[in-house]
């Protein structure tokens, strides 16, 4: 369970940050589609040819696309339900889904490649949280290959508190339309968003959490190289959009030196 943070007298950290993730069929119902994102990272992996490992990976929703398109993969998460959706979906795939914790998790293999997305970097809410994530990385990195994720930049995000607001839609495995809306409430102390997400099926209501920390772009950059990492590009989005202050997102590809 994460440490408890107050705020006003509220705690806001009373969960295990994995509450969004119990419900895999509709988890990708909701999340998948991002052609763009799958792309992105297809390029890269084939920019430097070897095995490459997915931090977080969920149900697989880049994993199997780039299984699909001839990449080895091994993907990282510690999420059992997750996972096992994922298995289901990669019947038939030369891909390897290993339960475990990106910043403690053992391989012997050394890979050309590491990557994290759908913001899963933010998940790492400690100082130490993100070394540790970072010297596992750099572990099983092979010399010089490619780290490379996606954080949204705070500088580009509004971060004021919120009342529960209209997030979208989407259909679930039932053909119910779900409403989803949600709230925020921002730890400006510890840099770190908590959402609460609502999702009204028609027939019931469900609600989860989950807290994001925020890091900028100069902390970041610092960051990484402190960690033995050279950042050769930071993008604003998928296309490559060069990375401005305003980004809503920091998209990294960093090199192992």
């Amino acid at each position: 369970m994460l440490k408890q943070e107050m705020k006003g007298g509220m705690a806001l950290i009373e969960h295990s940050n994995l509450e969004e993730y119990q419900d895999p069929v509709n988890y990708d119902l909701e999340f998948d589609g991002e052609m763009d994102k799958y792309q992105f990272y297809l390029e890269l992996a084939r920019s430097s040819p070897g095995e490459v490992l997915e931090l977080a990976c969920g149900t697989g929703l880049t994993t199997i696309p780039l299984s699909k398109a001839g990449i080895t993969m091994t993907g990282v998460d510690i999420s059992s339900a997750m996972l096992a959706y994922a298995w289901l979906k990669a019947e038939g795939l030369t891909v390897t889904f290993m339960e475990g914790d990106a910043r403690t998790f053992e391989s012997d293999k050394r890979f050309s490649m590491i990557y994290l997305t759908g913001n899963a970097f933010q998940a790492f809410l400690s100082d130490q949280d993100q070394i540790d994530l970072l010297t596992s990385v750099h572990k099983h990195l092979q010399p010089h290959g490619i780290f490379a994720f996606e954080t949204r930049n705070p500088e580009g995000t509004d971060l004021s508190d919120q009342e529960e607001t209209e997030w979208g839609s989407f259909i679930d495995k039932d053909g119910n339309n779900v409403k989803v809306s949600g709230t925020q409430c921002y730890d400006a102390s510890q840099h770190i968003m908590h959402w609460v997400t609502m999702r009204d099926w028609g027939y019931k209501r469900t609600t989860s959490r989950i807290a994001c920390r925020f890091t900028d772009q100069d902390t970041l950059h610092s960051l990484l190289t402190r960690h033995a990492f050279r950042v050769e590009h930071q993008y604003a989005d998928w296309d490559k959009t060069p990375f401005s202050p305003s980004s809503s997102s920091i998209i990294s590809v960093c090199r192992k030196c």
